[in-house]
């Protein structure tokens, strides 16, 4: 679920700079999954599930990845 969330995030990140109305849907999309997952948590999903901070961990070096490639890409694109 991660995954899917992260490929988002950074397929956002780096067409905003190219069409600037993605963030726009980009937000309205983790807005609605954060509703989702947030109902899920609550309702759906037991206490045996619990990660204790093993996805937090991931998930920051994902987004730590995923902001320094973004940093790339802009600079590669516009430093020519």
């Amino acid at each position: 679920m991660y995954s899917y969330a992260l490929v988002v995030f950074l397929n956002g990140l780096l067409f905003a700079t190219i069409v600037p109305l993605i963030p726009v849907f980009v937000s309205l999309y983790f807005w609605i999954k954060y509703l989702v997952d947030k109902n899920n948590l609550l309702f759906l999903y037991a206490k045996k599930y619990e990660s204790n901070g093993t996805y937090r961990k991931t998930v920051t070096r994902f987004m730590i990845f995923n902001m320094i490639f973004y940093l790339l890409a802009i600079s590669a694109l516009l430093g020519k």
